[in-house]
């Protein structure tokens, strides 16, 4: 019997996100060396022996980053049999709709680039994410929970790790991989170094966190911002112990970055890695 082509899949994430599965030949080579930093990939094989290979591509949705041009990239290479966008049905209409009316790239550019670019190939296009409208229910699902939920701490530990790996802070992100099917993990460092617009996003955030972070070290009075830094370092050297409505807003804080790594990231993670799997499913079934 002729032995079965190895399928490629590839997954796109914006910090999401663009997924898609591709079905490979024996003789087209693997384009992992050649693929933008934002790019993770994973080798998995079925029941069967059909092998398939993922391709994670880390986007931003933002205008002003490269994320578009690194989508239509990974999918002329690899060539997929489907593209698994971070989309449903109603955020993908409303997305189409501005693109039209526009006059410069608009919101939500890599998913739209990713299904044309899918569209051009011939390849399958799948809307893989969870609905919009049920994330805020499933948000509020996760905080508003009983008090013996709220303090479940290895819980908040394992959301508050899962963000750590999301960033590239897992060990096994910087770990060597001399197999050629081993992970290949995205180096969100070297990602944001390679396209300082994917930071655009969290300018505001940084913005109004170092505002923060100044007035809660700023005495009442007006002071030069030299005095300000003085302060700040010489809390930070002294290592002052914080305080109880200190340690409260901080054990807040962490409860709800990890109930919103719940929601925003394991939970549409998992649905978004259940398509691809589909999606390569229904690629293989396809390629008789």
């Amino acid at each position: 019997a002729a032995r079965r082509a190895p399928r490629r899949v590839a997954a796109t994430r914006a910090s999401g996100r663009v997924a898609d599965a591709s079905v490979a030949s024996d003789a087209r080579p693997s384009p992992r060396g050649a693929l933008p930093r934002c790019v993770g990939t994973v080798t998995r094989t079925d029941s069967r022996g059909r092998r398939y290979e993922f391709y994670v591509v880390g986007t931003v949705h933002t205008p002003g980053c490269a994320s578009a041009e690194e989508v239509r990239e990974v999918i002329e290479r690899v060539r997929p049999d489907a593209v698994v966008l971070e989309l449903d049905q109603e955020r993908l209409d409303i997305t189409v709709a501005r693109s039209m009316v526009a006059t410069s790239a608009e919101y939500g550019a890599d998913l739209l680039a990713g299904a044309v670019a899918a569209e051009r190939l011939g390849a399958l296009v799948v809307l893989g994410d969870a609905k919009a409208r049920s994330l805020p229910d499933l948000a509020r699902a996760k905080m508003l929970t009983s008090p013996a939920d709220l303090a479940d701490l290895p819980r908040l530990w394992r959301s508050l790790r899962y963000l750590g790996r999301a960033l590239g802070a897992s060990a096994d992100a910087f770990a060597a991989k001399p197999d050629a099917d081993a992970p290949r993990f995205v180096r969100f460092a070297e990602a944001l170094a390679a396209d300082p617009g994917k930071l655009v996003p969290l300018r505001g955030p940084a913005a109004m966190a170092a505002l923060a972070l100044i007035a809660s070290a700023t005495p009442s009075q007006a002071v030069s911002p030299l005095a300000t830094l003085a302060t700040l370092a010489s809390s930070v050297a002294v290592g002052l112990a914080p305080s109880p409505a200190d340690a409260v807003a901080t054990a807040l804080t962490a409860l709800v970055a990890g109930r919103a790594t719940e929601v925003l990231l394991e939970a549409r993670d998992e649905v978004l890695a259940a398509s691809a799997a589909r999606a390569a499913a229904v690629a293989a079934a396809t390629d008789r």
